[in-house]
């Protein structure tokens, strides 16, 4: 054999589900199909993007349905090339880079039936997990079922997925969808799955703040412009953060930022659209394939862009923290706060009082509730555990960074300080663990808040998972009028009996949420039972107050 026939190639059917790995759950699987068919659409059609989705737990397949262009043979041709360039059109929206999201469906089922109608001509194919796997590498036809069949239809695709291998919940396929509806914001799509239809929550904003870079970094990234959104009521980590398009209707990626642990940060979501960062640099994306939305900060311009936008993100998360404590120096603020604090002191000597069960939680029967709730310690004694050089356990160096103000003539230690290092069982480091300096440990538990939410969040609670808090709303109509009728006296006891019997329905339904998600198998006799017995508790802790 000539060493000019040794060629670099590919064996197609490990690479169509390797890449199928990226897919791991029916959401992420339906998401992929479902914004496609909004996607691929010509930017002259007028009509509505309409999605329809019908879930059949009994047969254990999908059917997602799109009103999008459809394809015809060249278009097909291209669905099927994996990784291959998206054909250059005129579309609204533009996220597909890699080419990969075809083979979605086969990281959940066994069998994909694409059946697509263009401009008259209707054709419809069949691809198996099995053609795949018994397949020699080279190049795998599918089965036609329907050929360039002439049809007085409309354009559109419908996907089937079928002999699916994995749990089909359709109450979780509904939340993943809704949860990534603002990456469609400007689009209002139709989506109905079975009878259900998605909705995207409208976040109450109550400010926006606009930046731009300085002309160093503008020359770099382009005339860019970041902006940034303050949340009447707290996000979810779905929602906050900066969503980062590369140009117009190519979402890329998402940070938080960090914002999440910081005080007032979860009330912050912005967006920026860098055109720049579809360029590849020195042959170095700035997103991936995998639909993450991380960005690659190996990337230059990735580099640039995210300190820019934490700085500007910080600088907002400050200025709502100054608020806030002004707003809480208060006497009313607290009051308010004194009132919030002992509710949560009720609820969580409720909680705490099952230790047993506590102990069944942090094992993650209950799921990452109790992580929030219980302040977690590595050790009995409540030490943090570190680790040094040594030789008991693998692990890796952490890079440090120290904080505080610069010196203008710093001393040189004469000795380098130890690398600190990180347990990893795949580490390329020896060490032993020992008990680090003890901390200050972060307090655990539900936090009750009373806030000014405004009547248009339509509750008299807003509960955020994340950090376990409930915050009742002050502006709802029930709460404001008991709030007036006490003449806005805090200490008025039918007012504090209406904020208590709110806190304690959002923690009653708080912890049935996260035991429903965890607990596929809980009935509702169960559940029912166990929360009120829950509710007992908590109410007998408070009997005080109807003495």
């Amino acid at each position: 054999m000539s060493i000019s026939n040794i060629k670099v190639s590919t064996h197609v059917g490990r690479d169509v589900l390797q890449t199928a790995g990226l897919f791991s759950t029916i959401g992420k699987v339906v998401w992929e199909y479902l914004i496609n068919g909004i996607e691929y659409r010509e930017a002259k059609d007028k009509r509505k993007p309409s999605v329809s989705v019908n879930v059949s737990i009994r047969k254990k397949s999908i059917e997602i349905k799109d009103n999008g262009h459809g394809m015809n043979e060249d278009r097909i041709k291209q669905f099927l090339t994996m990784h291959g360039e998206p054909i250059e059109d005129k579309r609204k929206l533009k996220r597909g880079t890699f080419g990969s999201g075809k083979s979605a469906a086969f990281g959940i089922a066994d069998t994909l039936i694409v059946d697509t109608v263009c401009d008259g001509k209707r054709y419809c194919f069949k691809l198996t997990k099995d053609q795949l796997k018994n397949s020699d590498g080279s190049n795998i036809s599918p089965h036609w079922l329907v050929s360039g069949e002439k049809t007085e239809e409309e354009n559109g695709t419908l996907v089937v997925i079928s002999k699916i291998k994995v749990s089909v919940n359709l109450e979780d396929i509904i939340k993943y969808v809704e949860r990534h509806l603002h990456q469609l914001m400007g689009f209002d799509p139709e989506i109905v799955i079975n009878d259900h239809v998605c909705k995207r929550k409208e976040i109450d904003v109550i400010e926006t703040f606009k930046f731009k870079p300085d002309l160093s970094l503008i020359e770099k990234l382009g005339d860019i412009e970041l902006v940034i959104n303050v949340s009447r009521v707290a996000l979810n980590e779905e929602e906050l953060g900066i969503f980062i398009s590369a140009g117009e209707g190519k979402l890329i990626g998402k940070d938080t930022l960090g914002l999440l642990a910081k005080d007032m940060g979860n009330l912050i979501y912005g967006e920026i659209n860098v055109p720049c960062l579809d360029e590849e640099i020195d042959g170095i994306s700035a997103y991936s394939q995998a639909r993450d939305f991380k960005l690659n900060m190996s990337h230059k311009y990735v580099k640039l862009l995210i300190p820019f936008l934490a700085s500007k993100a910080e600088e907002v998360r400050k200025e709502l923290a100054r608020k806030k404590k002004e707003k809480h120096d208060t006497e009313e603020g607290r009051r308010l706060e004194k009132l919030g604090s002992e509710i949560s002191e009720v609820l969580n000597e409720s909680y705490l009082d099952k230790r047993k069960e506590l102990e069944r939680i942090r094992r993650g029967a209950f799921g990452n509730l109790s992580k929030k709730l219980v302040p977690m310690s590595p050790d009995e004694n409540g030490d943090e555990m570190g680790a040094v050089a040594g030789t008991e356990m693998r692990a890796n160096e952490v890079d440090t960074h120290r904080n505080g103000e610069s010196k203008d003539n710093p001393s040189t230690p004469e000795e380098s300080p130890p690398k600190l290092l990180n347990e990893d069982e795949d580490g390329s480091k020896a060490a032993d663990q020992i008990a680090a300096k003890s901390r200050p440990q972060k307090k655990g538990g539900f936090q009750v808040t009373c806030e000014h939410l405004g009547e248009s969040l339509g509750s008299r609670y807003h509960y955020n998972k994340e950090d376990v808090n409930i915050q009742i709303n002050l502006d709802h109509p029930s709460v404001s009028m008991a709030y007036n009728t006490a003449n806005k006296n805090i200490s008025d006891i039918t007012f504090v009996r209406l904020i208590y019997e709110i806190a304690f329905t959002a923690y009653i339904l708080a912890v049935a949420q996260e035991i429903t998600e965890v607990d596929e198998m809980k009935t509702g006799a169960d559940l029912r039972f166990e929360m009120q017995e829950l509710y007992d508790e908590v109410t007998l802790k408070a009997k005080s107050l109807y003495a």
